[in-house]
């Protein structure tokens, strides 16, 4: 098969995929073409951080909640993505890892994976995390969760306060899995030696974590000076301002942000009280938010974010780069997130204003507008 369209950072306007993979660009437009025009051809989007949408959650452990999610995804620009947990039992997180692998290919988009975010958090800063399943990190715990299918959770978010978070992080680096900081009180110091023992990733990056303050930079301040960590961004205007956005952006620099939806059931519904963990949230104008009134998770997706960070100033080859390349990269998805030869063929198709064409996974048309 052969795309035509405007390929991202390329001179060629026609690439060739075989079998799922990116063969080669240019040559004679013969056999199978899907022209494009002057679209835009982009390495397809990546969320690393979603929990769920269109009423099913990753923590609903069904195949058919995961195929609605596949769904969804693809028809917002997204191709592969990480179901994201909640803090729960064991056994139920267990159940959620085993439901994404089952689905992991097929039609829509591509499961590469799991995030578990939680249940190592800090009972001060839960967000919307539920505080009744809150516990400290136990490596036994943490390898009788990630055996439910071995190799297949690739990012564990935790609070590196936590007695026990240092040898956590330890075990997870040593069995391949992101270590990521989150819902967190730790001061600046303690998350820095967290980052010294391993911690490679913030989860979304100001929110349920200590600020950056001008005597006591915090955990977010941590995250934007050390060069080695990711930050994730809800760039959905609600949970990140624009400007905090763009001072991230500057502060990382664009290799080394990550745009997420951190999206819950209530994305793609209308506003009304949905299920987040075993808690009841209310969505209004599109925000949700805890009995309580704490902001929790987002309602937008990745495209959506995408278009906003455009619009707010950032060019559109650094929005490329976080949306797809670096939550690829962030990961060790060396195979996604660019489009060069032997790159898997996932694609995102945008017009000139950004509003979505088509979506591509593994080579084949599986969203178009």
């Amino acid at each position: 098969m052969k795309i035509k369209g405007r390929i991202f950072e390329t001179n060629e306007t026609l690439l060739t995929a075989e079998n799922g993979k990116i063969t080669g660009f240019g040559g004679p437009e013969t056999g199978e073409v899907l022209d494009f025009g002057e679209n835009l051809v982009l390495p397809g989007f990546i969320d690393v951080h979603t929990h769920g949408a269109v009423g099913v959650d990753t923590m609903d452990a069904t195949d058919e909640a995961m195929q609605k999610m596949k769904k969804h995804m693809a028809a917002h620009g997204v191709t592969a993505f990480l179901p994201t947990t909640v803090t729960t039992p064991k056994e139920d997180l267990c159940a959620a890892i085993r439901a994404a692998e089952r689905n992991a290919k097929g039609a829509g988009a591509e499961i590469l994976g799991v995030h578990l975010e939680g249940p190592y958090f800090s009972p001060k800063v839960a967000g919307a995390q539920n505080p009744a399943h809150l516990g400290l990190p136990d490596v036994k715990e943490i390898d009788a969760i990630l055996d439910a299918v071995p190799g297949f959770v690739r990012i564990m978010s935790l609070a590196p306060e936590l007695p026990g978070a240092k040898e956590a992080v330890a075990h997870l680096r040593s069995r391949g899995v992101v270590a990521a900081m989150g819902h967190t009180a730790a001061d600046y110091e303690t998350a820095m030696a967290a980052i010294a023992c391993g911690v490679t990733e913030a989860t979304h990056l100001f929110n349920c974590m200590t600020p950056l303050g001008h005597r006591a930079p915090g955990v977010a301040g941590a995250a934007l000076e050390a060069p080695g960590v990711y930050a994730e961004l809800i760039c959905d205007g609600v949970h990140v301002s624009p400007a905090a956005a763009k001072i991230a952006i500057r502060a990382k620099g664009s290799d080394k942000v990550i745009l997420i939806s951190d999206s819950m059931r209530a994305a793609g519904m209308p506003d009304g009280e949905y299920d987040l963990g075993g808690q009841r949230m209310r969505v209004v104008d599109g925000v949700a938010r805890t009995e309580k009134g704490n902001l929790a998770g987002s309602t937008s997706n990745v495209l959506e974010c995408f278009r906003n960070v455009v619009k707010w100033g950032i060019s559109l080859p650094d929005a490329v780069h976080m949306a797809s390349t670096n939550p690829a990269a962030s990961i060790g998805a060396e195979v996604k997130g660019k489009i060069r030869a032997g790159a898997d063929a996932d694609f995102v198709v945008l017009s000139p204003q950004l509003d979505l064409v088509a979506t591509i996974v593994g080579g084949n048309l599986c969203y178009r507008a």
